[in-house]
């Protein structure tokens, strides 16, 4: 499913898809400057939505590890790093 996702938004030039010829087999994908540049949208739809949440008395969780989930008050934002 999530393959499915990213491979959809590799046509759309939002990311690139590096496929390493190696045992195990490794894939990275990358933001294009085009996707690094929706991430202030994505932050404000993401502003947004924790107002909406606040508004309607709706908890928050957030994934601290593989099993645990934590219910906390503060957003979380979308950041981006360089390319390498």
């Amino acid at each position: 499913m999530l393959t499915q996702a990213l491979r959809e938004l590799e046509p759309d030039g939002l990311i690139t898809r590096q496929a390493f010829a190696e045992l195990p087999p490794r894939v990275e994908y990358t933001l294009t400057p085009t996707g690094q540049g929706l991430i202030p949208f994505i932050n404000m739809l993401n502003e947004w939505a924790m107002q909406q949440m606040d508004a309607l008395s709706i908890p928050r969780y957030y994934k601290t590890s593989e099993h645990d989930l934590v219910c906390a008050p503060e957003a979380g934002r979308v950041t981006a790093t360089a390319d390498r």
